[in-house]
């Protein structure tokens, strides 16, 4: 559920991609292959995609929005469009996926491990026979999971939570929820501790940013900074280049700031102003 800007794929995909194609569509065309059931997908599987990937999303589930462990174990490289269907169960296209984007960058994301097996080669459409495998060409498809490379994706339009759970306010967010699982309960136990604990810390924020703006005069001067550095981290961490998408459940967290402390443009301005005023005013002091 992050939002991100997708960066410039690395050049050594490329190169890898088009000697894959080559070597797929030679297998389409035997006998013994075509299906690609056992086709031997690697371009995708350089390291540069991964590192890449990583540093593209903060080294986060492109699904649930959870920090991905170093180990490859939890960390996947995920397919929006599958790039196969063994089965032939969701696809229905004879076990052939689509392959041609199996090292294409554009369709290539970062996923924990569990959203990644919840997923597996699902992908809905609307309607779900309406696909253009056989054409290769997937302009006319009208996909139910939500991209979270798309240049016009928020997802605070899709999503919202509450106590820990997660709720669709779109038919492809609730599609995407009920495909990766993303109403688990370990995924809910988590949300909800990130909710009651960052709730707090807003609000001790706005707690200690009106001391400050009645400015209390009996308090030492070293309080004062103590508390005032306090303020300027808190700020410069979650409000200064809001929304903040480094962060674990960052679509979470960005709801609880809207709801604690941004009202409008100008309550940004506003603490901007007093955190100034109030830096000039220790320096002089």
């Amino acid at each position: 559920m992050n939002r991100y800007t997708r960066i410039k794929e690395p050049l050594s995909l490329k190169n890898k991609r088009e000697k894959e194609l080559e070597l797929i569509s030679d297998s389409l065309s035997s006998n013994n292959n075509s299906t690609l059931s056992k086709f031997n997908f690697s371009a995708y599987k350089i390291s540069d995609v991964r590192k890449y990937l990583k540093k593209e999303n903060h080294n986060k589930c492109c699904y649930c929005g959870s920090i991905l462990s170093d180990s490859q174990s939890f960390s996947h490289i995920e397919h929006y469009r599958p790039k196969r269907d063994d089965n032939s169960l969701q696809l229905n296209t004879k076990g052939l996926g689509y392959y041609w984007l199996a090292a294409e960058w554009s369709n290539l994301c970062l996923s924990c491990s569990v959203c990644n097996i919840a997923k597996g080669t699902k992908f809905p459409l609307s309607p779900n026979s309406k696909r253009f495998i056989t054409s290769r060409n997937t302009y006319f498809e009208e996909a139910l999971l939500i991209n979270y490379t798309e240049s016009d994706y928020n997802p605070e339009e899709h999503f919202e939570f509450l106590e820990g759970e997660i709720n669709g306010l779109t038919l492809r967010a609730q599609k995407t929820i009920l495909t990766c699982k993303l109403f688990r309960d370990e995924l809910v136990s988590v949300r909800k501790t990130k909710t009651t604990w960052f709730t707090r810390k807003c609000r001790n924020f706005l707690r200690d940013l009106e001391r400050t703006k009645n400015e209390i005069t009996n308090e030492t001067i070293e309080y004062r900074k103590e508390a005032f550095e306090e303020l300027q981290e808190f700020f410069k961490e979650y409000l200064k280049n809001f929304p903040n998408n480094k962060h674990e459940f960052a679509i979470l967290e960005q709801q609880i700031l809207r709801k604690e402390i941004i009202k409008s443009n100008k309550s940004i301005s506003e603490i901007i102003s007093l955190l100034n005023r109030e830096d000039e005013k220790i320096s002089n002091f």
